[in-house]
């Protein structure tokens, strides 16, 4: 159902400190990336058919809801070296970093559904299932990146335009795990005049799975630039993937991509001499 879906707008807050040492080419940075995103949805159908006497009249119902929370962590280390644009016959600088990555996924969601038809003036069939569930992503690995900015207006002293641009990698070893609570009762029964006689079945488990998994994780930016000598105002768009990263099946394991991308503002400001 659509309203089982999971979240498709979230908002990221990103922090992120950066050393390098006096006319050194090599810098060391750490940076930290913390998300959320929640929806809940309703849906109601009813639907009447031909009546079978003058005082009945045989439907369909069903009403459903569901609520979906999910949140990540990205924890970046690394280590990085200007590696300069000389190459290509431009101006700007670019670096290529190297580190470890932690990523962290973690999603909860509830269902709830009541529905039933009764094909005969008598016969009622009536279904409330309720799912919980708990889906999570733990992961670290290496990971490697080249950014870099080239300048197409003004100069360093007074402030400039710069185009900037990133592309990264990452292979995360981890373990992708789920927990789900099924509550549901069915039940079928006869409306009679004066009382109503039900028959009824329940089902209470659970379902709990956890496997050692590898996430390639590629991803990159592009963006603009205004920079000051110790200021810089960054507004582009950005794009992180993680193939397969989590077990969105029910009865069996299957895998799904978490994927973030959307357009990002950052201001960075320098504290050095």
């Amino acid at each position: 159902l659509d309203l089982q879906k999971s979240p498709r707008l979230g908002f990221d807050l990103e922090a992120a400190a950066l050393f390098q040492p006096h006319d050194s080419d090599w810098s060391f940075s750490a940076s930290l990336r913390y998300g959320r995103a929640l929806n809940a949805r309703k849906t109601q159908l009813i639907s009447p058919f031909h009546s079978t006497t003058r005082f009945s009249t045989r439907q369909a119902y069903y009403n459903a809801a569901a609520s979906n929370r999910e949140n990540h962590t990205i924890v970046d280390f690394k280590v990085g070296r200007d590696v300069g644009l000389g190459m290509f016959g431009h101006a700007g600088q670019s670096s290529i970093n190297f580190g470890i990555r932690f990523a962290q996924f973690g999603s909860v969601s509830h269902f709830y559904a009541s529905s039933g038809h009764n094909p005969t003036a008598l016969l009622l069939y009536a279904n409330h299932p309720a799912i919980d569930t708990i889906r999570s992503f733990r992961g670290t690995g290496p990971a490697l990146s080249w950014d870099g900015h080239v300048p197409f207006a003004g100069n360093e002293q007074t402030g400039e335009l710069t185009f900037d641009w990133g592309i990264s990698g990452a292979l995360l070893f981890g373990k992708q795990k789920i927990s789900e609570r099924e509550d549901s009762v069915y039940q079928q029964g006869y409306l009679l005049t004066f009382f109503s006689v039900y028959r009824t079945e329940t089902i209470d488990r659970t379902r709990n799975r956890a496997r050692s998994v590898v996430v390639p994780n590629p991803g990159g930016f592009a963006g603009i630039s205004f920079r000051w000598p110790s200021a810089k105002l960054s507004v582009g768009y950005r794009a992180d993937f993680f193939l397969g990263a989590i077990d969105g099946g029910v009865d069996a394991r299957k895998n799904y991509d978490r994927d973030f991308y959307g357009p990002f503002a950052t201001i960075s400001i320098g504290l050095g001499g």
